[in-house]
Parts: structure tokens; C-alpha cells; sequence
């Protein structure tokens, strides 16, 4: 239930407020960086790099097989084009 509750929160962190359109056409650096859809590769990288702190890293405890499947539910989360939604969803609630 807590990935679940972290991918929520990730889903618009580091957000500039400004839409995919705008930061391609000024070729902001975030354009450059990442690929398509450009956004949601911010908000996945800024995720797990927070995480990567062991005082943010709530899955800290987790078994390495069971810290993938809860990092394959997020990523299929936060893009959607890289997974299957309800599959994630599944894996988030019912772990």
C-alpha cells in the first residue's frame, strides 16, 4: 500500500508547471534530458533519486525480488506506455 502512496505522490514531483509543449518548443534543458513523454521521465528520475536516500528509501527493508516487483508498479504507474495500469495497481495494493 505504501508504493502505491509513494507513485501517487511522485506522479507530479519536480513538476515546473509548465505542459510537454512549451519545453520542447524552448528546448528546455528538461526537453533535452528526457525522452518522450518528457515529464513523466522527470518524475520517475526525481522518484528514484529520492529514494536513493536512505532516510526517504521506505522500501529500505524489502527484499531485492520484492523491491523490483514494487519498482516495475511504480514505473508501470508513472508511464503508462511502459506497462500495464491495473497490473500495477494490482502489485501496488495487493503485494
Amino acid at each position: 500500500m505504501k508504493a502505491l502512496m509513494i507513485a501517487s505522490i511522485a506522479h507530479d514531483v519536480g513538476h515546473p508547471g509548465l505542459n510537454e509543449t512549451y519545453l520542447k518548443k524552448v528546448r528546455c534543458t528538461l526537453a533535452i534530458m528526457y525522452d518522450d513523454p518528457i515529464l513523466e521521465e522527470h518524475h520517475v528520475q526525481t522518484l528514484f533519486l529520492i529514494l536513493q536516500d536512505i532516510r526517504c528509501n521506505i522500501f529500505f527493508d524489502l527484499e531485492s525480488d520484492d523491491y523490483k516487483q514494487v519498482r516495475v508498479a511504480i514505473l508501470a504507474f508513472l508511464r503508462p506506455k511502459y506497462g500495464n495500469l491495473a497490473l500495477a495497481l494490482g502489485i501496488l495494493i495487493w503485494p
